[in-house]
């Protein structure tokens, strides 16, 4: 340390200035702080602040969700056949094959057998309309096919084709009677024959049967 009289340098330890006696002043210690308890309460928590982080937003996640079969409930049971397309469907393959085979029957003249050349010669008029009867025949059977499949899907055209099938099958053998009658001069009731009165008499019921179950139950084909 220093003398702080004269400022001769001296030992830490010396009491006295070597150089002009003056008395060395000893460097006090520091009194001991005394221990300070926090003013705590009993079962109270110290008020220490959270560490409190910035409140970043995170970037949005997409909604994800796990692939779960969604249940929609169980699909409409189909709709049973009816009585009526059942005997529809029966009626209708049944005159496919008459239809078919009498109008090719028609068609080709084999329907008079041996005396065609005959009939055609006397009547050379009535070949004509047993062409366009023949022709009608197969188209009905064509129209038959196609009202099977759309009663069959339920189509909402199947009411109305079923109403003109009924119809064209009225007309055609009517129409040909009458034209077959004139040409040859001979009486309906002598040129009918069983298919002929068959196929008009048949679809008039039908025509009326038809009629009025569709006219009921027209919205089951809404396809």
């Amino acid at each position: 340390m220093f003398c702080t009289k004269c400022g001769t340098k001296n030992d830490d330890s010396a009491r006295f200035c070597v150089s002009c006696g003056a008395p060395m002043s000893q460097p006090q210690a520091a009194a001991p702080r005394p221990d300070v308890q926090p003013n705590v309460q009993p079962n109270e928590r110290p008020n220490v602040q959270p560490n409190v982080q910035p409140n970043y937003q995170q970037s949005a996640q997409p909604n994800y969700r796990p692939n779960v079969p969604v249940n929609y409930g169980a699909a409409p049971a189909p709709k049973r056949a009816s009585f009526w397309s059942l005997i529809l469907m029966v009626y209708l393959g049944g005159t496919i094959v008459l239809n078919l085979v009498f109008g090719f029957a028609s068609l080709t003249g084999s329907a008079y057998g041996e005396y065609k050349e005959m009939i055609y010669g006397v009547y050379g008029a009535l070949k004509f309309f047993d062409v366009l009867f023949g022709l009608g025949l197969v188209a009905i059977a064509v129209l038959e096919v196609v009202i099977i499949f759309t009663v069959e899907k339920r189509k909402a055209i199947a009411p109305l084709l079923v109403l003109v099938f009924n119809a064209a099958c009225i007309a055609v053998p009517v129409i040909y009677l009458l034209a077959a009658s004139l040409i040859t001069g001979l009486p309906i009731s002598q040129l009918i024959g069983w298919y002929t009165a068959f196929l008009p008499i048949s679809s008039v019921v039908f025509l009326i049967v038809d009629a009025l179950y569709l006219s009921k139950h027209k919205g089951d084909f809404n396809n």
